[in-house]
């Protein structure tokens, strides 16, 4: 071989490769905030809206709440929202869509539904449900929608327009206030055979008006009526015990219970003392007991 066609040959495999770009075949980041298609269906007093997402590569790229499923009543300002920029997952969150406060609590699908059912049927103290949603990694949040000027006792919900309210920080009138309209509320409640697992002030709103229930998770029919007024005693014992309530407020609130629900604080005081007809002095003592015992 020549000298000049060796040098050639040597050139030729000395030099660097071309490198072709190929296509990128992955979605952009811009494509993968926007759903690839939507349906909505008219159910009538709700409309039910599916969104279909484009498929996640990874746990990293879910950095906020994306929704795959929402029915909501009809008038709810809420069709056409189908991410919200919080992080999904958490228990209960509060958030402000489109001038509307709204509180997402996480719980099972079968429950969210039931919820928004009996919302139509409910006419109690209780916060409005106005829907449900189903998130892409499968989380179910009920929503209820909350009126404007709330105050709750919850701090992990407190939030600007929610505004957190300490027990330490009520007077002695508000504090009477509060128990009055509780144990009317409750009463109210009980009355329809309803019982909401309440046991401190993290299930209560206060409004500008008025006093309502919110995180109806446990709300149930209870045919029991030991269950209704096991309810009101371990609520009156936290009011009790956290000096909201004192001793004449207990006597009164369990007084008044007593008469609007007598024949559901009698057979609770039967399944108790195993007396047959108690009279309302029996009843009242007992559940006074019952009630300022430690």
């Amino acid at each position: 071989m020549s000298t000049l066609k060796r040098l050639e040959l040597e050139r030729e495999i000395d030099e660097p490769p071309v490198l072709v770009k190929l296509d990128d075949t992955s979605i952009p980041n811009f494509t993968k905030d926007i759903p690839e298609s939507t349906k909505v269906n008219d159910l009538g007093s709700t409309t039910l809206i599916n969104y279909k997402w484009p498929e996640l590569t990874a746990p990293s790229e879910i950095d906020s709440l994306k929704i795959t499923k929402i029915e909501i009543k009809k008038g709810e300002p809420l069709s056409g929202i189908s991410k919200i920029t919080i992080r999904d997952g958490k228990d209960s969150l509060v958030v402000r869509l489109r001038g509307v406060l709204y509180l997402l609590r996480k719980t099972s699908e079968d429950v969210a539904k039931s919820l928004l059912r009996l919302s139509f049927k409910l006419k109690l103290s209780v916060e409005e449900i106005v829907g449900y949603l189903k998130t892409i990694i499968g989380n179910t949040y009920v929503i209820s929608k909350l009126e404007h000027g709330n105050w709750t006792f919850d701090e992990k919900i407190s939030v600007e327009g929610l505004n957190n309210v300490s027990i330490d920080r009520l007077d002695r009138s508000h504090r009477e206030r509060l128990t009055e309209l509780l144990v009317d509320k409750m009463v109210e409640l009980h009355s329809k055979k309803l019982v909401l697992g309440i046991s401190n002030l993290r299930n209560v709103l206060l409004t500008n008006r008025d006093l309502i229930f919110t995180d109806l998770r446990n709300l149930r029919l209870s045919k029991k009526p030991e269950l209704l007024v096991k309810e009101f005693i371990l609520t009156l014992k936290y009011l009790f015990s956290s000096g909201i309530a004192n001793r004449a407020d207990i006597i009164h609130a369990a007084s008044y219970y007593s008469t609007a629900l007598e024949e559901d604080c009698r057979t609770w005081h039967r399944s108790k003392s195993g007396k047959k007809s108690p009279d309302h002095f029996a009843i009242l003592t007992s559940m006074e007991k019952e009630i300022l015992s430690n």
